[in-house]
This record gives structure tokens, sequence and C-alpha cells, in this order.
């Protein structure tokens, strides 16, 4: 079984620093096998994104993914994207420029 963390903002906050300090402490505390940046309320998500995934080369046993935006987590160097059932149609190109994919949906026909 994976141990997959979503990171919130009440929780983390959409400050760069204070997701950075948090982040570490869960990771220090918990196995976490993959991680996702969620936060869908700052509009400074690629400033936000640039901080979570700085810190991933100190945990090497985690992944750190993305959420949304396929070709943010390519440029940015994320292992992944978790794709929102709206997005459901970016699976195969996400995939074939070697991002591992992660896909909510929310019912049989999705």
């Amino acid at each position: 079984m994976l141990h997959y963390a979503i990171t919130d903002p009440k929780y983390y906050t959409s400050n760069q620093k204070t997701l950075q300090e948090t982040l570490k402490k869960v990771l220090l505390q918990k196995r976490v096998d993959i991680v996702s940046l969620r936060d869908k309320k700052t509009d400074k998500y690629v400033e936000l994104a640039k901080s979570f995934l700085s810190i991933q080369s100190e945990y090497p046993l985690t992944k750190f993914i993305l959420h949304t935006v396929y070709q943010l987590a390519l440029n940015l160097g994320a292992f992944g994207v978790h794709l929102p059932s709206s997005s459901l149609d970016k699976i195969g190109d996400a995939k074939s420029k070697g991002l591992w994919v992660i896909a909510s949906t929310h019912s049989l026909e999705e």
C-alpha cells in the first residue's frame, strides 16, 4: 500500500516558507510515498510549486507531484501530476512525456 499525502492550504498554508516547514515536519514524522501540492486558492501556484519541489532532493523516497497542470509539473521537474476529472483527456499526453499520473474520477463513466 502506498501512503499518499495531499497538501491543504488550511494546514500547510499558501506561504512558501510555511509550506516547506510544515511539509518537512510531516515527512520526518510519517511515511509518505507520494505527496501532492494541491492549493486551489492561491494565485501564486507557480511560486508555491517551485518552493514545494525545491525540497524533493532531501526526501529521495518520496515522490513529489503537482495538481492539475501537467505542463508545469514537467517544466519544474516534478515526478508526476494529479489530474482532476475535468482533465482525463490529458492522461495520455502527460504519461507520454514521462510523468507519473494519478487521476480523480467521480463516476463509473469517468
